[in-house]
């Protein structure tokens, strides 16, 4: 589905957020994507046992190279419809936006409010240019308990022809 101004849309199910699990959650084949926003939303409550964390990031094929889209941030005890997005700094803790509590700042739905573009770790402009290669997520917890389902929403305006992007 196409939506003006963040292009092409993908969505990722909800899935388990696994204790220290790398999971690839978008497969990028066939060329160069810009990525004009990816949205996580909590779809089950995420457990209390102990300190959980998120991060975003791209990992290059066939190079291996890692781009983080953003620093790590608790989740643990977060609630159905929390929503997570990135400011476009990878410096920046992963944004946690909370129901009820409100959404100030919140990227939704045109693209990071005030993000850059990252090319090679020079910002350039809004958005994330990526290759052939998976978005995944990290997440590490001090308890095995630990665990809720989060589904992603992916925004990406292709750059060559042939370029597909699938949810893994």
């Amino acid at each position: 589905m196409f939506v003006p101004s963040l292009g092409e849309h993908v969505s990722r199910a909800a899935a388990n957020c696994r204790v220290q699990a790398t999971v690839d959650c978008f497969a990028i084949t066939g060329g160069v994507i810009l990525m004009t926003y990816l949205l996580v939303r909590v779809t089950t409550l995420i457990g209390d046992d102990g300190a959980m964390t998120l991060l975003l990031q791209h990992d290059e094929e066939p190079t291996g190279a890692i781009t983080v889209f953003c620093a790590a941030a608790a989740i643990n005890t977060d609630i159905l419809g929390t929503l997570y997005d990135c400011t476009g700094d990878p410096g920046d803790a992963l944004r946690v936006h909370t129901p009820g509590v409100g959404a100030a700042g919140l990227a939704w739905p045109g693209g990071w409010v005030g993000g850059d573009m990252s090319v090679g770790g020079d910002i350039v402009g809004t958005g994330w240019i990526l290759g052939a290669g998976h978005i995944q997520w990290l997440t590490a917890a001090a308890d095995a308990g630990d665990d809720g389902q989060v589904s992603m929403e992916l925004f990406y305006i292709p750059l060559e022809e042939g370029v597909a992007v699938v949810a893994e």
